[in-house]
């Protein structure tokens, strides 16, 4: 993206609460300030979270809505399909440069993966023109990537990150770092934070359980 490039879309997956959406997040926003310092390329992110989407319909609209101001925004009902998925494409070609797609939760999309498809190959199959885009997949499904269709798996997940669960250790070292900024000197004993962090490892290894603990 950085060069002006054609990208590869991913998908990311792992258990709820060990850094997926965060890490997106991170790396975008060095994305937009390095390309703001070093390179001359329009680019535009479009974050949509599908915890309530779960038809390519619902996400064309979704995707059009995250693009215009709140007054333009549409229902998304009423129109047919091939007018919405037509709307969408004419919104992101208009945008130009790189367009970053990121669908969290986007395994609630799986009975009807019409988009999850067609949104990587929208350029190679003339559908946009003057935009490139990328699709980031991310999911809490450790098994989502094995149901995908095998042409639907080699469009979204042309690369595939798994995050693993965060062991005791690690939990350790996230709580010491967020204790330090929470909580007044003297405040905690020793073994509380072990504690905390060998509960949540025990589970799903989820930081937000971890933090949950902590906090109580």
């Amino acid at each position: 993206i950085m060069d002006g490039q054609p990208s590869k879309s991913i998908l990311l997956y792992g258990k709820t609460g060990v850094g997926k959406t965060v890490s997106t997040k991170y790396l975008l926003n060095h994305l937009k300030t390095d390309i703001k310092k070093y390179r001359d390329v329009d680019l535009t992110t479009v974050w949509v979270l599908c915890e309530n989407t779960n038809t390519s319909y619902q996400l064309a609209a979704s995707i059009i809505n995250s693009l215009r101001e709140p007054e333009n925004h549409i229902r998304p009902t009423g129109y047919p399909a091939e007018d919405m998925y037509q709307m969408m494409y004419r919104e992101l070609d208009a945008l130009g440069g790189h367009t970053v797609i990121v669908l969290d939760e986007v395994d609630n999309l799986q009975s009807d993966d019409k988009l999850l498809y067609e949104l990587p190959r929208a350029r190679a199959n003339g559908r946009i023109e003057n935009v490139r885009v990328t699709v980031i997949g991310i999911s809490n499904d450790l098994k989502f990537k094995d149901n995908l269709r095998q042409k639907v798996k080699s469009s979204l997940a042309q690369q595939e990150l798994l995050f693993p669960p965060y062991d005791a250790n690690q939990l350790r070292e996230i709580l010491y770092a967020r204790a330090d900024q929470a909580f007044q000197e003297g405040v905690l004993t020793d073994g509380v934070i072990p504690l905390c962090a060998a509960f949540a490892a025990q589970d799903i290894g989820d930081a937000r359980q971890a933090l949950t603990l902590l906090r109580e």
